[in-house]
């Protein structure tokens, strides 16, 4: 009790007391540096985390291209990606086609996404991401096949629900000699916009059925390309290995890590580099909580 006593008394009373106006601010200056990082931290991992989801959702977990060839025959082509890698739940096939959208006198660079209407929601999470207007792919049948955009697209070209867009394709032609290919111009109409949750999905990504867009490419039945779902996210480089491995080169097989490495390593570097600076900064804070306490102790010594 006595060594209590003489604590509390040590602390609140005197000339030089412990809690004083250097002592306070040295401990708010901790505290305040202890918060930032952890503040500071957390919001760049749900960065990341928001990231990842955007990537997996649109992108799906894996990748499959056949090199040079298109993609056909696929219910011969799943029971041999399955028994390689049995974690696959759910996979999608999509056509990939490239062009420019023109409308109302703006020209954009962009990508039109042809997706199985059938297959696409079990394999991505494009229905919860929309925003505004509603989720419809079409049959492709369609006179008019309707498309979905990206919300940083409808903002840079000024595109409001029901327009008609017009999707500029180059085809190759022997007969047009001085220029090698004619332009190809098909109308869609915009019935949703949705949030891809990154730049370059949102001003580049159009979203239509499969059918308009082999249709718009004029490939008939084949496709780009395999989109796959599996189990667990964290496994996805492994299977990618191993049906890598199994496909051969003439496949190309990529995971949703790899497919954006640049950016998620951007992302690891920053979270390091910021980490380190405020570490300091409450190292920092910390010895002057630590030189308070020494400079009280030697005033002490005498009284105690």
């Amino acid at each position: 009790m006595f060594e209590l006593w003489l604590t509390l008394r040590l602390l609140k009373e005197g000339r030089e007391k412990f809690l004083n106006p250097v002592s306070w601010l040295a401990l708010i200056g901790m505290s305040l540096g202890v918060a930032v990082l952890v503040v500071v931290m957390s919001v760049v991992s749900g960065f990341q985390s928001t990231l990842q989801n955007a990537v997996m959702d649109v992108t799906g977990h894996l990748l499959i291209i056949r090199r040079g060839e298109p993609l056909e025959n696929l219910e011969k082509f799943m029971p041999r990606l399955k028994k390689v890698a049995p974690d696959i739940i759910a996979a999608t096939p999509f056509v990939h086609v490239e062009g420019m959208i023109a409308h109302k006198g703006k020209v954009a660079g962009i990508v039109v996404q042809g997706l199985d209407p059938a297959t696409s929601d079990k394999t991505l999470n494009l229905k919860g991401r929309l925003v505004e207007g509603v989720y419809k792919l079409g049959t492709g049948n369609e006179a008019i096949p309707p498309i979905l955009i990206g919300r940083g697209l409808r903002d840079k070209m000024g595109i409001i629900l029901n327009d008609q867009i017009s999707i500029v394709l180059p085809k190759n032609s022997p007969t047009t000699k001085s220029t090698g290919f004619i332009p190809q111009v098909k109308k869609f109409v915009v019935v949703g916009v949705i949030d891809l949750g990154m730049y370059e999905f949102d001003s580049r990504f159009l979203l239509t059925s499969s059918r308009a867009a082999q249709k718009l490419a004029g490939i008939g039945p084949f496709f780009t390309g395999l989109r796959i779902k599996i189990s667990d996210p964290s496994k996805a480089t492994q299977a990618s290995l191993n049906l890598s491995t199994e496909l051969g080169m003439g496949y190309l097989v990529r995971d949703w890590m790899e497919a954006h490495h640049n950016l998620f390593e951007a992302i690891k570097l920053e979270k390091t580099v910021i980490f380190l600076v405020l570490l300091f900064m409450t190292i920092a804070a910390c010895f002057n909580i630590s030189s308070t306490l020494f400079i009280s102790v030697l005033r002490r010594t005498h009284d105690i």
